[in-house]
């Protein structure tokens, strides 16, 4: 997905950390759960993440790295609050992959190990990203053992909370840069307010059969836009009516 960073500036500038709401002309509205779930289907429900009940039970994260997925890291390559590169887990899953690709014959245990890289890469580097901007925190291996309860935790509501922390950060001060699940802000943007919408891509049918929010991640020709322009984006929302905010049925959506 294209980021809009200008959009993205604007409702920084629009965010209000006492409400967790974006302000506009005619009243708040904010994300909420719904949208989280709707959009890119992860669960608002289940277990809580609790990354610092996580940091306290387990220990080294090195050696916890290499149990749960054979990926080795020098410790000079994890910094003090136990980060590591992404390029170095993309790198290993690459090198792995390449010399022994995945068949239908892969033993359960090795289809394990590499699947939990990529959920540590979703995780670190997707839904929780820093500010560094390529460094994943390994305190996530936590919740990738056992494999099967990755599903029981309520990954839709974290990452919706970790969102509003970083937009709070970003929103006080002289703070100048933001991290958390940006496509969450963007596409909500792009669906409910209709001033900034670009011309969505045609649906078909695969859609589906994957969240609401995939149709945005096709191409979209901004060429003919002028909403990822700051000034342009901040008088359109400056002069927005309340009918321009776009109520979304989620029951036709679910359907």
């Amino acid at each position: 997905m294209q980021y809009d960073r200008a959009l993205v500036t604007v409702m920084v500038m629009r965010w209000r950390p006492e409400t967790h709401c974006f302000h506009l002309p005619f009243g708040e509205v904010t994300i909420t759960l719904q949208d989280v779930q709707v959009l890119f289907g992860l669960r608002i429900d289940g277990d809580v993440v609790y990354i610092q009940d996580a940091t306290r039970r387990i220990r080294p994260w090195s050696t916890l790295l290499e149990t749960l997925t054979e990926c080795t890291i020098a410790p000079t390559d994890i910094d003090a609050v136990r980060r590591v590169r992404i390029h170095n887990i993309t790198a290993n899953l690459r090198d792995r992959l390449q010399v022994d690709p995945i068949r239908d014959a892969t033993p359960v245990e090795r289809v394990e190990r590499i699947a939990r890289l990529y959920m540590l890469v979703i995780l670190g580097g997707i839904l929780f990203p820093n500010t560094s901007g390529n460094l994943i925190s390994l305190q996530y291996l936590a919740f990738l053992d056992p494999i099967h309860d990755v599903g029981k935790y309520s990954w839709g509501s974290a990452v919706l909370a970790y969102l509003y922390r970083a937009l709070c950060r970003a929103s006080i001060g002289n703070v100048i840069d933001i991290c958390g699940f940006i496509p969450l802000l963007q596409v909500w943007c792009w669906e409910r307010i209709f001033p900034v919408q670009p011309s969505a891509p045609p649906q078909h049918d695969g859609d589906m059969l994957l969240p609401y929010a995939s149709r945005w991640t096709r191409v979209i020709d901004r060429d003919t836009e002028s909403h990822h322009v700051l000034i342009p984006i901040r008088d359109q929302l400056d002069n927005m009516m309340e009918d321009q905010l776009h109520q979304i049925n989620f029951a036709t959506l679910l359907k």
